[in-house]
């Protein structure tokens, strides 16, 4: 057994330097506040490793919450903490401290010592860990810690001059740790028993739970945690047993698909064999029908051909006759008509006919200026009644109003035939409106129209830049960049072509704090894309700028970067704080800008600043405050790139509307514009031409009654020519008319006849030409039924009984039937064929020995066959037999690995309670009550349990994964195995329910009396635990897991045996403490407790070591006693606690009587 025989602290709480040594069960004894607790806290220090997330310090202070008391706290000596957790004043103001734990191993003497430096200082926020330190050799004292200076003062040595010292003395020293838990690892190692390491997070936990005294509320989970090892059943090599099974069945599942998918592939091979076969079939059987419907049709085309040849040649004769009978008419006509033009009335006829011929188109030329006239009249009247320029010019469109209404009675498009009654009166007024618009007025109109119509231009132009500009932002956005304006786009190529590279503002700037985005973009404004380039192309940058015109940079900047160097930081709490860049121009600019302006929430504060903002834009700048407007789109860094993507697509799309708009209005006023200068231009050819209706009107007026005259010339020309002469011109010309009628009748039907005789000729022909394709396509098919030859004889029979019609009705049949199979039905057979073949080669990742093209039916149907064939004859014999191999192991492996080793588990739990039982059995407590610790099968594992005593039997069989288990039967065996199968069958399932030993039972600490009969239990008491009958079972109960954390189960050998408890035992009587003092003395416990002065007597009487611990202001002073079993029994002997109060009270009146005696006797003998 190791023991903790020294304490050494130097600058920690109030001990500047204190060595406290001790041997057996301590008692730390002094009033509240002395400093107790420090060193129950020091303790904790160094076995954590100065873990603060291991170390609950002043424990016995805490309700459940984490003390805020640190080491920085302890080594600079603060006295205290008050309710809001604030300091009271350090007692130092460096503190270079020192808390060491010296072991001895009382077999042996070998000493180790355990300990941590710390340096402080007032001015530092936190302590730091100058060494962890474990050095063998020896107990370290204060005497190698302290350096001795003028006037009998100590200077605390650094550590490495203490380890130069103690190296030199050949300590073994180890001071190269490096954390918290390889120093509480090597620690463990080495205070831990032969063969029996500690476990450090036991350890802690159950070191921190003694200490803390946490209520035992589930006395199962406290055995499981603190009292039995960790005694993990593995099932690694059942579980790889498993696997493999399950990969074998896995493959004898996979062959079996693979033969059923390979037996599904043939089938499909066979119906598409299959098709095609009834394809040829279809084919050869309409190529027969197709030929003897050839046959019969070309016998028939003979017939109908002699038929036709001999009516054409009739037609053809009569056509010829007709054309004679029309020769002769015609030869007599002409003679006749030369006869007649050569009289004397009919050449006076002709020259009246030209100079009527000449008058008429002489009255055509005269309507020319008319229809000038009507084509401007009919703009005039649109203009008007789309009152284009109403607004513009109200007289004018009064005007030109007249116009249209002066025009409609004339009917000037009439006036190519005929004037109409009151022509002249109304084509003068038509005349008078028409002069009374001028040219001037329409020009003006014309300008005014042309300015609306540019205006209109300009902002359809506008809105496509906008637009324009839109998706290039877009673009930038999507390339990692801010959106900038047109003005700042264009400067930017201009410095391109100028060789400068500039960068927007907005591309290289991040917003920190989106709380205040909004206000700094208001702030910057348009300078937010402000240029950057570098200093030595400043000038050049602002040159170009210059060159450029107002509207060519509209309202873009370039930052002055050669002040970059002159730039103040900003001031702290600045906006500019809430700004981050890279590039050092934009962080002096932003520190320019923004750098003065603090960032404030109330009106208070910006009254009483010079340069202020708040988040909701507030600004304060040259005394006075104003709001600034909202930036819009926001440009600073890319974390609103999505939204401002969304501002700019519904802009976009707004904008898309109003384009629509503005272009039908351009539009619009550009047909107008052009409406109106078509009118002027019309009004100017009628003034340069002088043109006027009335005037026209006349002159028509003269070419009618002219017209008039000639053709009665005409008339009585002829009616002086020879009568009889005439009479033969008139017959003749019947005659011949009914002569052409007559041929063009003869010729049509000749015609007519020799087309049909022709086209009879061409199908005799085809048919003649179809013969060898014909007979070709019956020879192959009939070439492809090799082995049909009876089926083919009956066929032919079948089609030489058939009618033509018949023939034609089963070859449209036959036909349908051959394209829907050599259609839909082949192409969808060979994609089920294809589709087969590849679920086959991606489920079974099978390689065909064919390509693509290769893959036909035949070939497929065969390879899947012979690979069908192989799967079933070798590879599911092979994995079949391997498998049968893989369950007998497994099997084996279940038995061995888990079924075994958990019957073995369950003995060493059995014989760890009985060992602790083994321990309480002969003690008692508060003079009546015996302890026992008891487990009973958890219900959620009692089948399992059932299993493993069933496995010890020799004739135990082991159903596992076996598929033949009895129907019907619900035994704990089967239950148990079924669990057991679905947990180790999933690879992803948590096996701890089943690897656990601890987990099989359920545990209790009883409480009965000498008789055996329980009166109460752990479990009862956790909850209403108070006075010492609520409080003793606790404490038993840790010190069972105390002594489970540091014992070797199997040697009974322990190391480090540490017990601290701070503040404990204040509910037990004498005779409860002396009895669990003495069963952690049996468990082979170091018992170290803290406790208040009223205590004393108690602890006086079991302690090995008193420690005094008393305070007086910031002094504490330590004093020790060291009692042996002479002063225990003294001390026991005289105690009233432990007499009871009727004995007490009798030896107390016993004594006082025997004084009386004594007096009196005294007294009679004077």
């Amino acid at each position: 057994m190791i023991e903790l025989r020294r304490i050494v602290l130097v600058d920690w709480y109030l001990f500047r330097a204190e060595q406290i040594d001790l041997a057996g069960m301590t008692a730390l004894i002094g009033p509240n506040g002395a400093g107790k607790s420090a060193i129950i806290d020091a303790v904790q220090t160094v076995l954590s490793g100065a873990n603060m997330m291991s170390i609950r310090f002043n424990p016995s202070a805490q309700s459940g919450s984490k003390s805020k008391r640190s080491i920085r706290d302890y080594c600079l000596g603060v006295v205290s903490l008050d309710e809001r957790g604030e300091r009271s004043q350090p007692t130092r103001e460096n503190a270079y401290t020192y808390v060491i734990l010296g072991f001895v191993d009382v077999d042996s003497g070998a000493a180790v010592n355990l300990g941590i430096a710390f340096s402080a200082t007032e001015g530092r926020g936190e302590e730091r860990c100058e060494a962890r330190f474990l050095v063998r050799g020896g107990l370290i004292s204060l005497d190698d810690l302290l350096e001795p200076v003028d006037d009998g003062d100590v200077e605390t040595r650094h550590w490495h001059a203490v380890r130069t010292m103690l190296r030199a003395r050949e300590a073994e020293v180890i001071d190269d740790f490096g954390s918290a838990t390889e120093f509480v690892e090597e620690s463990l190692r080495t205070l831990s028993p032969p063969g029996f390491p500690l476990d450090p997070r036991r350890f802690i936990k159950a070191f921190r739970n003694a200490l803390l005294l946490r209520p035992v509320e589930n006395p199962t989970e406290f055995v499981r945690n603190y009292v039995l090892d960790e005694q993990p059943i593995k099932v690694a090599r059942l579980r790889q047993s498993i696997e493999l099974y399950r990969f074998l069945t896995g493959k004898i599942e996979t062959l079996k698909a693979q033969t059923a998918s390979l037996g599904q592939i043939q089938r499909i091979a066979g119906r598409v064999i299959e098709n095609e076969r009834a394809i040829h079939v279809g084919e050869w059987q309409i190529a027969r029908m197709q030929w003897e419907t050839f046959r019969r049709e070309v016998r028939s085309l003979q017939v109908r051909l002699g038929q036709l040849r001999h009516e054409a040649q009739v037609k053809e004769a009569q056509a010829v006759a007709a054309a004679a009978r029309l020769s002769r008419v015609d030869l007599e006509l002409a003679r006749v008509e030369l006869t007649h033009k050569s009289s004397e009335g009919e050449q006076l006829a002709l020259m009246y006919e030209s100079d009527k011929n000449l008058a008429i188109n002489e009255r055509e030329s005269a309507l020319a200026p008319l229809k000038l006239v009507e084509s401007l009249v009919q703009r005039v009247d649109t203009l008007a009644e789309r009152r284009v320029i109403a607004g513009w010019d109200d007289t004018l469109h009064g005007l030109l109003s007249a116009v249209t209404l002066a025009h409609r009675p004339v009917e000037l498009h009439k006036w190519g035939k005929e004037l109409a009654e009151g022509w002249e009166e109304k084509a003068t007024q038509l005349d008078g409106a028409l002069s009374a618009v001028t040219v001037e007025r329409l020009v003006d109109v014309q300008k005014r129209a042309g300015d609306n119509l540019f205006t209109a231009q300009k902002e359809v132009r506008d809105i496509q830049d906008r637009m324009q500009l839109i998706d290039r932002n877009l673009q930038r956005i999507d390339s990692g960049q801010g959106t900038i304006e047109r003005g700042t786009e264009a400067l930017l190529l201009a410095l391109r072509r100028e060789g400068i590279v500039g960068i927007p503002l907005c591309d290289l700037v991040e917003v920190k704090d989106q709380k205040w985005r909004v206000a700094v973009e208001a702030v910057l404004g348009r300078s937010r894309e402000a240029l950057i380039v570098e200093p030595e192309y400043a000038v050049r940058a602002l040159d170009t700028y210059r060159r450029g015109t107002e509207e060519d940079f509209r309202q873009a900047e370039i930052i002055n970067t050669t002040k970059t160097a002159q730039t103040r930081p900003a001031d702290k709490g600045s906006l500019a704080t809430v700004l981050s860049t890279d590039n050092p121009h934009a962080r002096a600019f932003l520190n320019f800008r923004l750098g003065r302006l603090a960032m404030v929430e109330t009106m208070e504060k910006m009254a009483s600043s010079e340069g202020a903002i708040t988040a909701d834009r507030m600004m304060q700048s040259g005394r006075t405050v104003k709001r600034l407007s909202h930036p819009g789109i926001l440009k600073l860094g890319r974390a609103n790139d999505e939204e401002t993507r969304k501002l700019l697509k519904e802009e976009r799309a707004a904008l898309m509307i109003r384009l629509g708009d503005k272009v039908a209005t351009a539009r619009h006023l550009q047909d107008d514009s052009t409406l109106i200068s078509d009118v002027a231009r019309g009004f100017e050819e009628l003034r340069s031409r002088k043109v006027c209706c009335a005037a026209v009107g006349r002159m028509l007026v003269e070419f009618d009654a002219k017209i008039t005259r000639l053709a009665n010339h005409v008339e009585e020309a002829r009616r002086s020519g020879d009568p009889k002469l005439l009479k033969r011109l008139e017959n003749l010309k019947d005659q011949a008319a009914s002569a052409r009628r007559e041929k063009a009748d003869s010729d049509r039907v000749w015609r007519e006849a020799d087309a049909a005789k022709n086209q009879l000729i061409g199908d005799y022909n085809k048919a003649t030409r179809d013969h060898e394709q014909l007979r070709s396509r019956r020879r192959s098919g009939a070439r492809l039924l090799r082995g049909y030859d009876g089926e083919a004889s009956k066929f032919e029979l079948v089609v030489r009984a058939m009618t033509l019609d018949r023939l034609s009705e089963e070859i449209q049949v036959r036909n349908d039937d051959v394209r829907r199979r050599a259609g839909d039905r082949r192409q969808s057979l060979q994609r089920e064929l294809t589709s087969a073949l590849f679920r086959h080669c991606q489920q079974f990742a099978v390689s065909l020995p064919f390509t693509e093209e290769d893959a036909k039916a035949d070939v497929v149907g065969t390879w899947a066959g012979g690979e069908r064939q192989r799967l079933e004859s070798h590879e599911l014999v092979k994995y079949e037999e391997q498998c049968k191999s893989a369950v007998s192991e497994m099997t084996t492996a279940f038995r061995d690995d888990l079924l075994h080793r958990l019957h073995d588990a369950f003995e060493g739990i059995r014989e760890t309670l009985n060992e602790l039982n083994r321990h309480l059995k002969d003690r008692q407590f508060h003079g009546r009550d015996y302890y026992t610790f008891r487990s009973s099968h958890d219900p959620a594992h009692a089948d399992l349990i059932e299993l493993v005593k069933e496995s010890r039997r020799p004739d135990f069989q082991l159903p596992l994964f076996s598929h033949e288990k009895p129907v019907g039967s619900d035994t704990p065996m089967l239950r148990a195995m079924r669990r057991i199968e679905e947990i180790l069958a999933d690879p992803q399932a948590k096996t701890d329910e089943i690897e656990d030993p601890r987990k099989y039972f359920t545990f209790e600490l009883y409480i009965h009396d000498e008789a055996g009969r329980v009166r109460s239990s752990l479990s009862s008491r956790a909850g209403t635990g108070s006075g010492g009958e609520g409080q003793l079972p606790f404490y038993i109960a840790i010190g069972a897991s105390l002594a489970a954390t540091y014992q070797n189960r199997r040697t009974g050998q322990s190391g480090l045996a540490l017990a601290v408890f701070d503040e404990a035992f204040n509910r037990l009587d004498t005779k409860a403490i002396g009895a669990c003092s003495e069963f952690m003395r049996s468990l082979g416990l170091q018992v170290i407790v803290a406790t208040p002065d009223e205590k004393r007597h108690i602890f006086m009487e079991v302690a090995d070591t008193v420690v005094n611990v008393n305070r007086t202001g910031n002094v504490v002073l330590v004093d020790n006693e060291y009692l042996t079993e002479k002063t225990h029994q003294a001390l026991a002997s005289v105690d009233p606690y432990r007499k009871g109060f009727d004995i007490f009270k009798a030896e107390l009146i016993a004594a006082s009587t025997k004084a009386d005696i004594d007096d009196t006797r005294r007294e009679a003998a004077e």
